[in-house]
């Protein structure tokens, strides 16, 4: 069972789940989804029109394999982060293997790794919490997030939605320039506790208040 599978079976409902799956790609983790959840929505954040098409894709073939499954799967083409409008996202056009693209730009100096940054588009963005405030959403069970590195402008655009769920899966190592672990840990202290370190990945928990 890999790590978001045990996550899901976990800590999620299986009745009325509510997930925020930004950065969905392909739909790489839908599968551990369906498996475990009957009923409930899962958003599908994702920029890049190319992979929507997979995503797609793999939202139909899902759909016939658990035609039990009372889950809605909505696809919204915005990249998530601190503001609403229109961003620039930097990705490789050509690579037909390599769906993922980022908004971090690419740190002077940095000549590793650099097939995200062959290419800018200009995509449509939002805030997690305009996206809750316009969908009148009241609970969170799970927001899932990879932001290849954005975890900043991703946290600073989510501060209600933070505070309506109930568990954050993230990356949390500084690529691009992105927040460190011990950045992350350090700004949710006091709302999320570390749950699960997995590798570059980590799961928090809401906290508790103990009285």
């Amino acid at each position: 069972m890999s790590s978001i599978a045990h996550i899901i079976k976990t800590y999620l409902p299986t009745e009325n789940a509510c997930v925020m799956y930004i950065g969905a790609n392909t739909g790489q983790e839908l599968e551990d989804f369906f498996s475990h959840v009957k009923s409930g929505n899962i958003y599908c954040f994702e920029p890049l029109k190319r992979t929507i098409s997979f995503l797609e894709i793999t939202i139909m073939n899902l759909k016939l394999a658990y035609p039990e499954a009372d889950i809605n799967v909505e696809i919204i083409q915005k990249a998530v982060c601190d503001k609403d409008g229109d961003i620039i996202i930097h990705h490789d056009p050509q690579d037909p293997t390599h769906q993922s693209a980022t908004i971090m730009p690419l740190p002077e100096g940095e000549k590793s790794w650099t097939q995200h940054h062959i290419e800018e588009i200009l995509t449509p963005a939002i805030k997690l919490d305009t996206f809750i405030q316009d969908r009148q959403i009241e609970k969170i069970d799970l927001i899932y997030a990879d932001v290849e590195g954005a975890q900043a402008p991703l946290l600073d655009g989510a501060t209600n939605a933070l505070q309506i769920s109930e568990h954050l899966y993230i990356e949390t190592q500084s690529l691009w320039g992105g927040l460190s672990y011990t950045d992350i840990v350090n700004r949710l202290d006091g709302q999320f506790g570390v749950e699960l370190k997995l590798g570059v990945d980590t799961f928090f928990k809401k906290q508790t208040l103990k009285g």
